[in-house]
């Protein structure tokens, strides 16, 4: 089983890019580890989405003990009345699906290439 060992990797290289470069880097990033692996489209889409969540959610916990959790009261007051921590979930449910679209993306295109690959032979 694979899987953990891409979950790890999108989740270091995503923390280590989020330092560089905006936090939506993880939806190239999941398609590039994704497309250069031999997974499944349902391990590519979970690993994907496990990856992705655990990300937003340990950068998302960092920026709001940062500031006391200041924000996210308030964001989670705004939505409903939210727990602080409900809604860091709810977020990082969101960066779930992000990261999992763009794993399955990175399935798709791997699968369209090599049929050309095949197709020419």
């Amino acid at each position: 089983m694979k899987s953990p060992i891409y979950i790890l990797l999108i989740i270091s290289v995503g923390l280590l890019l989020s330092c560089f470069v905006h936090y939506l880097c993880i939806i190239p990033l999941a398609t590039l580890l994704i497309a250069l692996t031999q997974l499944k489209a349902s391990e590519s889409f979970f690993s994907s989405f496990t990856g992705g969540f655990l990300l937003w959610f340990i950068y998302s916990f960092i920026v709001s003990t940062s500031n006391k959790h200041l924000i996210t009261e308030r964001m989670s007051d705004v939505i409903g009345g939210l727990n602080p921590i409900v809604f860091l979930i709810l977020i990082s449910l969101i960066g779930g699906l992000y990261a999992g679209l763009g794993g399955l993306l990175g399935y798709y295109l791997r699968r369209i290439f090599l049929k050309k690959q095949i197709i020419h032979r």
